[in-house]
């Protein structure tokens, strides 16, 4: 099989410099794997293993322009020692995290004794780059996601509103530059689309892909790749901000799609990682843009105590006894102007919700929800009251 776009290839390289230094390698290690086309890897070397095949080896040379770029002056400056909370551990060759869009890392090259001279250009930039390549693998994407969480939006770790919790490793310090979403889901008549986006939040930047052609990119850097931080950091209620984006509707396949997203902090210590995004479309007989229901996995239900297996996984009881059922309790997502309420649905079980400005008279809203064995949501407005309690009642003890 020949290297093409959104092919998954391995790869086994040295990295030299002009004077024969090596700089990096994979060799003795686990070769590196990238999808090839969608600039994971720099643009010098994606271009010239275009057509490739597995066994392939070969040595090229990279300029800086289709490498890490040239060295920019703009991006060495000085900065008083007073701005550094340990002026001490100022020395040349420490590097830190660096606000700004420019670059994720900056290197101390001169300390004097009231400033410090950092570069924000990349280590390797202005440099001609000569790497020996040997190609272990070309293969079609095929993900094997059974071992990955599923759960309900929004994802991340951090904040009390995630959902699905992902892990960062032992280390809060040296978490994960990135983390990976994905969902396949079904759908059919686009033909009759004419419209179609995504709604997203973030923490810090973020790169969506429908069926393997990018469709959003914010916060984050053109050419990026597992090891690229978000360009600045988001916190307070920008986590909280929305983003559209218009995406080309004729990129929805009749049937199956996959969704899939990277997620980038801007340091390796930040406190918080999120990802939320929703998919609306708007076709000729609804001029407006609604929601595209995606549908999981088809419900199974082990042990048969009315809650789907999923719904089990996810408010942690077993789905294997069926003495063990979900805790009757409420999950929230909160938005900009609404907050989610979710809960495990029992099936054939009726359930209704509740609201209150004091926790002592409750108003029941009429609507009545059946549950139906998955996650139940149900969206409130955030009104402009002092105080506003929600509450979700079971009709059957």
């Amino acid at each position: 099989m020949k290297i093409e776009k959104n092919k998954v290839v391995l790869m086994h390289y040295t990295l030299k410099n002009d004077q024969g230094e090596t700089l990096d390698s994979s060799v003795g290690k686990e070769p590196l794997g990238f999808i090839y086309g969608v600039g994971q890897i720099i643009p010098g070397l994606e271009h010239v293993m275009l057509g490739k095949e597995n066994g392939e080896k070969f040595t090229t040379v990279v300029q800086p322009e289709d490498g890490y770029g040239e060295k920019r002056d703009e991006l060495i400056q000085q900065v008083p020692l007073t701005q550094f909370d340990d002026k001490e551990s100022v020395k040349v060759g420490v590097q830190f995290q660096a606000s700004g869009p420019q670059q994720a890392i900056a290197t101390v090259v001169a300390v004097d004794e009231e400033n410090a001279t950092i570069d924000m250009n990349h280590p390797l930039a202005g440099q001609e780059l000569y790497f020996d390549i040997d190609i272990t693998e070309v293969r079609e994407i095929d993900f094997d996601d059974n071992s990955w969480i599923n759960a309900s939006s929004p994802l991340g770790y951090g904040e009390d509103y995630i959902n699905g919790n992902i892990s960062f490793g032992n280390d809060p310090n040296n978490k994960p530059i990135t983390a990976y979403f994905r969902k396949e889901f079904q759908f059919t008549g686009n033909d009759n689309i004419v419209a179609a986006k995504v709604v997203l939040r973030k923490d810090d930047g973020v790169a969506v892909y429908l069926n393997g052609q990018e469709i959003a990119r914010d916060n984050l850097r053109e050419g990026s790749n597992h090891l690229t931080f978000a360009d600045e950091s988001i916190s307070g209620v920008a986590e909280l901000e929305s983003t559209e984006f218009i995406f080309d509707s004729t990129l929805l396949r009749e049937g199956g799609n996959v969704l899939a997203a990277e997620v980038h902090q801007s340091s390796r210590a930040s406190s918080d990682l999120l990802f939320d995004l929703e998919l609306l479309v708007s076709s000729e007989k609804v001029r407006e843009f609604v929601y595209i229901q995606i549908p999981g996995e088809e419900p199974v239900d082990t042990d048969g105590d009315g809650y789907n297996d999923s719904t089990e996984l996810y408010f942690g009881s077993s789905s294997e006894n069926k003495e063990s059922v979900p805790k009757f309790e409420s999950k929230i997502v909160r938005d900009l102007n609404e907050i989610k309420l979710l809960f495990p649905g029992r099936k054939g079980i009726p359930y209704q919700l509740q609201i209150s400005n004091d926790l002592e008279s409750w108003l029941t809203l009429e609507k009545l929800i059946i549950g139906n064995g998955s996650i139940l949501s149900e969206e409130i407005p955030i009104l402009d009251a002092t105080s506003n309690y929600y509450r979700i009642i079971s009709q059957v003890n």
